[in-house]
C-alpha cells in the first residue's frame, strides 16, 4: 500500500511531497519458548547427527568423553518452580579438563514455524541465568540450513569433544547437506562463537540479531530460514550450580512508539487532504 504525505513547512506553505510505503510487519511470534515446568532428564547424545531424527524432539545432552561415556549432568529440575540445571563440575572420565562431563552442551534442534511465511528481519533470545562462583555460561544460537553441499561427517556438531563451555562445529556442511550458521556474526563452521559472550553470576540476558546483515547466503528474512539451533554450556572452574530459565526465541514485537508516531502522521495527513 502506498500513501502520499504533505510536509508543509512551519509558514504552512508546500515544500515536499514523498510517496512512502506503508510496511506491515509481521506478526509477533514465540518461535521457541519454555520455562522449563516439566521436571525430567533430557536424553543423552553422543553428537548432534543429522539422520537420528533430532529435529522437533525437544531437549537433548551431550554425554561426556570417554569409554564409555559418561551421561551428562544438565537436567530440568523442580528449583524455583523449573529451570534447566548443571550442577557439578565432575570429571568422571579421568580425561583432563578438556571433556569436563559438565561442559558438554546441552541443546535443541527444531524447524522454523515461520519458514516461508515471514517477512521480519529481527530474531530476538531472551533467558534468565545464573552460575556458581568462578564459572560461566555461554549461549549459542544458529540457523542450520538445508540443501547444502555434503559434508564429511553426519553430525552438525561434536559436541562430545568440545572444550570450556562452548557448543562449535569444525566443518562447513553435515554430510546431509545440513549447513550451520552462527548468528553471531553469520559465519559458517561457526567454532566456538558464542551469542552471549561468557555470562558468570545472575542475571537476565537478551539479544536481538538483524538476520539482513549477517550475509548468511539466502537469508536475508526469517521466512528464510530453514532450522534452527540452540545450546547453552558451562565453563566449569569454581563447581556450584550453573542454570537457566524463561527461554523465548523470538519475533521482537514492533515498537509500539513508532506506531504513535506513524498513527499521528497518517491522521495529518488524512485531515490536511479534507
Amino acid at each position: 500500500m502506498h500513501m502520499r504525505f504533505f510536509i508543509p513547512n512551519a509558514t504552512g506553505i508546500l515544500l515536499l511531497c514523498v510517496t512512502a510505503t506503508v510496511f506491515t510487519p509481521g506478526v509477533q511470534a514465540d518461535l521457541l519458548t519454555d520455562g522449563f515446568d516439566n521436571p525430567g532428564a533430557p536424553p543423552d547424545a553422543h553428537r548432534v547427527w543429522d539422520n537420528q531424527g533430532y529435529i522437533d524432539n525437544g531437549w537433548y545432552a551431550t554425554t561426556g568423553f570417554g569409554s564409555p561415556n559418561s551421561p551428562s549432568l544438565w537436567d530440568i529440575t523442580t528449583t524455583a518452580g523449573g529451570r534447566l540445571e548443571n550442577p557439578a563440575n565432575t570429571d568422571p572420565t579421568g580425561n583432563g579438563s578438556q571433556y569436563t562431563e559438565s561442559e558438554t552442551p546441552v541443546w535443541q534442534w527444531w524447524t522454523n514455524p515461520v519458514a516461508g511465511n515471514s517477512t521480519a528481519i529481527q530474531l530476538s533470545l531472551s533467558f534468565d541465568y545464573g552460575t556458581g562462583t568462578g564459572d560461566s555460561l555461554t549461549a549459542h544460537l544458529w540457523a542450520v540450513q538445508t540443501g547444502g553441499a555434503s559434508g564429511t561427517q553426519s553430525f552438525i556438531t561434536n559436541n562430545q569433544g568440545w572444550s570450556n563451555g562452548n557448543s562449535g562445529q569444525n566443518q562447513t556442511s553435515s554430510s546431509a547437506g545440513y549447513t550451520p550458521y552462527n548468528l553471531f556474526d553469520g559465519s559458517n563452521a561457526p567454532s566456538n562463537s558464542s551469542v552471549s559472550g561468557a555470562l558468570t553470576g545472575a542475571g537476565s540476558f537478551s539479544q536481538t540479531f538483524n538476520l539482513s546483515t549477517l550475509g548468511i547466503p539466502g537469508v536475508s528474512t526469517l521466512g528464510d530460514i530453514d532450522t534452527f539451533f540452540i545450546a547453552f554450556a558451562a565453563n566449569e572452574t569454581g563447581g556450584g550450580t550453573t542454570w537457566v530459565d524463561n527461554l523465548t526465541v523470538a519475533i521482537p514485537e514492533p515498537s509500539s512508539s513508532l506506531f504513535m508516531v506513524f498513527g499521528g502522521l497518517v491522521l495529518w495527513c488524512v485531515r490536511k487532504r479534507r
